[in-house]
């Protein structure tokens, strides 16, 4: 009986840890990230898996489950690439990207993997979002 309820609360507590929420699983606390053409980050590094909504989204659809980041402009130009498949993670193919201002007014949004912006304010601060049913990516 005590092995059995052990072995109970310890998968509750998995299944606790599982649905965690993801640092960044909110605008205050976006991951800060290098604003330039070399930096990517490891693969399957990051993940929205467990995450809330918040913001708006301002045209595509609902949010799911966005997580933030977050760069200080040093040029006027920026790709951002959710990438996906094979070791990258796994999507889902409702993802959308949104590039933010620090204001929070969308600057640009996609429903894909895949933001280039060419007239940002070099000093200033974006955020991005990225957004959809739980997955993991790179």
């Amino acid at each position: 009986m005590i092995l059995r309820n052990l072995l109970c609360f310890l998968l509750l507590g998995l299944s606790i840890l599982a649905q965690s929420q993801p640092v960044n699983d909110d605008k205050a606390n976006a991951i800060e990230i290098p604003h330039n053409a070399l930096w990517h980050s490891a693969d399957a590094a990051y993940t929205n898996v467990g995450a809330t909504v918040d913001e708006s989204i301002p045209t595509l659809r609902r949010p799911y489950h966005n997580v933030w980041f977050k760069f200080m402009a040093t040029s006027e130009e920026v790709d951002i690439r959710a990438l996906v498949g094979g070791s990258k993670g796994t999507f889902s193919s409702d993802m959308v990207v949104t590039l933010w201002d620090e204001a929070g007014d969308p600057v640009i949004q996609v429903h894909n993997f895949y933001i280039q912006q060419l007239s940002l304010d070099i000093g200033d601060w974006y955020y991005f979002s990225v957004d959809s049913n739980n997955w993991v990516f790179r």
